[in-house]
């Protein structure tokens, strides 16, 4: 009989995403734990304990960690760095690709090295430096995920009130034009381009954490109601974004389609998309016909097959 394959899902930590974090791993680990071959269990960190909790995992002589952690730490390449040191697999992107696609002004100065178009942008490290971008714009913690801390300014009032904001998140703040248009997100899983999803927000003029995380906050159309010949060039934009960068196994491109132009821009990319039963990567899979358990094992597997 052959022995079942030893995954511990982390979750948890300690960034401003905790919560959600925590609503994925114990999604992943139920799921998991449906196939007969897994041996899964769960492991919560805290900022008190992760060293300790992360470093036990060497002795417990596991095949690989399932990553569930959002932001700070878990996907900006810290604890993969970690894992990497210990000599212990875990699924995902490797630490380069994290850290660039955890920080926002790195990925987007990628994109522009690889021709791939990006909404213009400004880094801002004070508040009294000189905005170079017109109104509307969006200003954003440079390295926070789940929209946390994002705001939309229309005047210089607002603009102030948002970078205070942002700052409470992040050292560094980008701020970008604000482009009115689709938005689309599009779920990478290994070399399947998964249906993209447009996001249609019911309380905000963008995507912003309550029209993710409140009931009936948004609408999901998969796919997303986009004439052919665009949806073929998203997903071609997608694919090349998320190379750029070097993700593995898989990744949600975000993107917005000008309402005027059509001309299509990679907004960011999310390297350990949310994985809740009603999170935008298990939704557009369902879709495809790859039911949540088939997900996250997939997920395993690439991983493990990225080792070898």
């Amino acid at each position: 009989m052959n022995r079942k394959l030893k995954i511990v899902v982390i979750c948890g930590g300690f960034s401003s995403e905790r919560e959600i974090s925590i609503k994925t791993g114990k999604a992943v680990y139920e799921n998991l734990k449906k196939w007969e071959d897994f041996d899964v269990s769960f492991l919560e960190i805290k900022k008190d304990d992760y060293i300790k909790k992360i470093f036990l995992l060497k002795k417990q002589k596991i095949d690989i960690v399932f990553i569930a952690l959002h932001g700070k730490f878990g996907e900006d390449g810290v604890l993969q760095s970690i894992l990497d040191a210990l000599e212990i697999k875990y699924t995902g992107s490797g630490v380069n690709a994290s850290v660039i696609c955890m920080n926002k002004h790195y990925a987007k100065n990628i994109f522009v090295a690889n021709k791939i178009p990006t909404p213009q942008w400004q880094l801002i490290k004070h508040t009294d430096e000189d905005l170079k971008i017109p109104f509307p714009v969006i200003i954003k913690p440079v390295d926070e995920g789940s929209t946390i801390g994002v705001s939309l300014a229309n005047n210089y009032k607002e603009y102030i009130a948002g970078l205070n904001k942002a700052f409470r998140y992040s050292n560094s703040v980008i701020v970008e034009k604000f482009i009115e248009g689709k938005e689309l997100t599009v779920p990478i899983l290994g070399d399947k381009i998964l249906p993209i999803v447009e996001i249609i927000p019911n309380l905000n003029k963008f995507y912003d954490f309550n029209s993710k995380y409140k009931k009936g906050g948004s609408k999901h159309i998969i796919p997303a109601n986009v004439e052919k010949k665009i949806y073929e060039k998203i997903k071609t934009i997608a694919k090349k974004a998320a190379e750029a960068i070097g993700c593995e196994v898989m990744c949600r491109v975000d993107i917005i389609l000008e309402k005027k132009t059509n001309k299509i821009y990679v907004l960011e990319i999310n390297s350990i998309p949310g994985m809740t039963e009603t999170s935008l990567f298990p939704e557009s899979a369902r879709f495809f016909g790859i039911s949540f358990p088939q997900l996250v094992r997939e997920i395993v597997l690439l991983s493990l097959k990225k080792y070898s």
